[in-house]
């Protein structure tokens, strides 16, 4: 398990995480980000095997899942799906722990790297624009935590746009709790649950 913090693109924006099992970690995320409360955080997974290690997704098609997280999707799952600890600061109290899978080489390198699963949220500093330049994150990186380590330098093809949140609540249904750029496609891969 490694306590370093990492800096990295997604499809989205340059991101910024660390290892889930790491006492501390989610505080030491949110500090470099310029918050002095811990925030709940998402986990980035690499792949749909990974996820169900953590929880119980047998209310989902795995080809479903896929296409979701596909469309730069944030899924919120029940805390009580879990099926093995995580540290409660990547849920805060509420009932429901965000989780993206982005399924790239890149992301499978930065997991392998922190040792498992790595909270994960936007690299900016509060109140800014998130980072879609790889020289923005170098320059914000060498600014704001010289000691983390950088994992893509130089891919530049991010969408710009922050991940859909949706939360499961159960029977089919889901809250969007922040639209993003692909919320029409995922609206639309949502409704194939039903029919």
């Amino acid at each position: 398990m490694k306590e370093d913090v990492f800096i990295y693109p997604t499809d989205t924006v340059w991101g910024i995480g660390g290892n889930i099992h790491v006492d501390g970690m989610a505080t030491k995320v949110n500090k470099i980000k310029g918050y002095d409360e811990v925030k709940p955080l998402s986990i980035l997974f690499c792949n749909l095997d990974m996820l169900s290690d953590y929880f119980q997704l047998e209310l989902f098609d795995k080809d479903w899942l896929e296409g979701l997280f596909e469309k730069q999707a944030t899924l919120g799952l029940p805390v009580d799906s879990l099926k093995m600890n995580i540290p409660s600061e990547a849920y805060g109290g509420s009932t429901f722990v965000c989780v993206r899978v982005l399924s790239t080489p890149l992301i499978s390198e930065l997991i392998e790297k922190a040792g498992g699963p790595v909270f994960t949220t936007s690299f900016n500093e509060k109140g800014e624009d998130p980072i879609l330049e790889s020289s923005a994150a170098i320059k914000l990186k060498n600014k704001v935590c010289p000691n983390a380590q950088i994992i893509g330098e130089g891919i530049e093809n991010l969408s710009g746009h922050s991940s859909t949140i949706i939360v499961y609540k159960g029977n089919n249904q889901f809250e969007v709790l922040r639209p993003g750029k692909k919320i029409e496609e995922i609206e639309k891969h949502i409704a194939l649950l039903t029919t």
